[in-house]
């Protein structure tokens, strides 16, 4: 069996794993499966009820590093998707061993993530209600995923000797990372995407403005303090922890070192304003590494 026909299996059994109605007959999906190199000739079917779906489709398309380039009629056929292979010739995923920087670990995050996929960018105008459909379809899959990911992983066996190894590697190394945490940050870009997460101006607005409210609790500040932290990119540069966040801009992710916005200092003063209040160093020392990373702007 050739490499590429093992790979239109695997997303097939994949998609069976993730999508309890794949076998549906009414309302379906045909998708085409294509590399750099071949086209598998039978297509791949996958239901299509609503946007739920769709949703459903994105997680192939994070988890698989696959671009879907259309979302139309082609051949008369409603809704088909072509699906491209688009990164073969990438190095593996390997942020513990190649990137140090929080700036280059959070480039690489956005690099891959769900912000980045075409099917996405294509969706630009939906309704609240669709995108919430897509964000339920999303995460009941990514769910799927992280539930079964010993069953999931196994079906890459056959992939030992694959001339895409780098590839499959990549896909491996998502898979095997999957998380609650992360399934948290791609939905926050699906928002940052169709515009209804908070925008950076708006956060750096509301944390000034926390520093000056006296009516605002210790209990508020601890939170708060424990979500950005928490929400963070942890690096290690020139002998010191650091840390940044990705934040939007100009319609773009981009690490938070490369704004000109000055979010870093704002969260820097944030984060040693409630140290110094509860007494807590540990928020003071959080503090410093955000002023690590931004040496590296």
């Amino acid at each position: 069996m050739s490499q590429i026909r093992k790979l239109y299996n695997t997303i097939e059994k994949v998609q069976k794993i993730i999508n309890p109605n794949y076998l549906k007959e009414e309302e379906r999906l045909i998708l085409k499966l294509y590399t750099k190199r071949k086209k598998v000739e039978n297509p791949l079917i996958l239901d299509k009820a609503d946007y739920y779906v769709i949703g459903q489709l994105l997680i192939i398309v994070y988890f698989f590093n696959l671009n879907y380039v259309s979302l139309g009629t082609v051949n008369g056929v409603k809704n088909e998707i072509i699906m491209v292979n688009n990164s073969s010739n990438d190095d593996c995923i390997a942020l513990d061993f190649y990137y140090t920087k929080s700036k280059d670990i959070a480039n690489e995050i956005i690099r891959n993530s769900v912000f980045n996929t075409s099917i996405l960018k294509s969706l630009k105008n939906l309704d609240n209600k669709s995108i919430l459909r897509l964000k339920e379809g999303f995460i009941y899959s990514y769910e799927a995923i992280i539930n079964e990911k010993y069953n999931i992983l196994k079906l890459f066996k056959p992939y030992s000797n694959s001339e895409d190894l780098k590839w499959i590697c990549n896909v491996i190394w998502k898979l095997r990372n999957g998380s609650y945490e992360d399934l948290k940050r791609q939905l926050n870009f699906i928002d940052i995407f169709f515009e209804i997460a908070l925008k950076e101006e708006e956060f750096i607005e509301m944390l000034t403005k926390s520093l000056e409210d006296d009516t605002l609790t210790q209990e508020y500040f601890i939170n708060q303090a424990d979500k950005l932290i928490k929400e963070g990119i942890v690096g290690y540069h020139e002998g010191n922890v650091e840390l940044t966040w990705i934040i939007e801009e100009n319609n773009n992710l981009i690490p938070a070192n490369l704004s000109k916005l000055g979010g870093l200092k704002v969260r820097s003063d944030f984060l040693n304003y409630v140290g110094k209040r509860i007494g807590d160093k540990y928020y003071c020392k959080v503090a410093e590494q955000v002023l690590f990373s931004m040496d590296q702007q």
